[in-house]
C-alpha cells in the first residue's frame, strides 16, 4: 500500500527510539514482522490533515538539515582560524614597535 503523503514516514521515525526494545540479533538489530504488525498507528482520518503535518514536520527536517551545514561550516571556519593562530601565521596583538 503506498501512503499519499509523508505522515507514516514522520510517524514511523518518531517510533524509531522504541523499536530498539524490540530488537534482536548479535551482530546486526533486527525487528521480526510480528513486532511490526503489532504496531498501532494513529492516523488522522482527514488526509488534509495528515498533509498539513507531514507538510510542517517536512518544514522542521530541512530547517534542522540547514543549521546543521551552518554550525558544520563555523566549525570548520574556527578550525582553520585556530590552525593559522596556533602556527602564528596570524597574530592578534600587533607587536609594538621600538622608538
Amino acid at each position: 500500500m503506498r501512503f499519499p503523503n509523508d505522515f507514516l514516514y514522520h510517524y514511523l521515525i518518531h517510533l524509531e527510539p522504541s523499536w530498539a526494545r524490540h530488537s534482536r540479533g548479535s551482530t546486526f538489530d533486527s525487528v521480526n514482522s510480528a513486532d511490526v504488525r503489532a504496531v498501532e498507528i494513529g492516523l488522522p482520518t482527514d488526509p488534509r490533515e495528515q498533509t498539513a503535518i507531514a507538510t510542517v514536520l517536512s518544514d522542521m527536517d530541512a530547517e534542522i538539515a540547514a543549521l546543521e551545514r551552518r554550525r558544520d561550516k563555523t566549525r570548520a571556519i574556527k578550525q582553520g582560524m585556530m590552525q593559522q593562530l596556533l602556527t602564528g601565521r596570524v597574530r592578534l596583538v600587533e607587536p609594538e614597535v621600538a622608538a
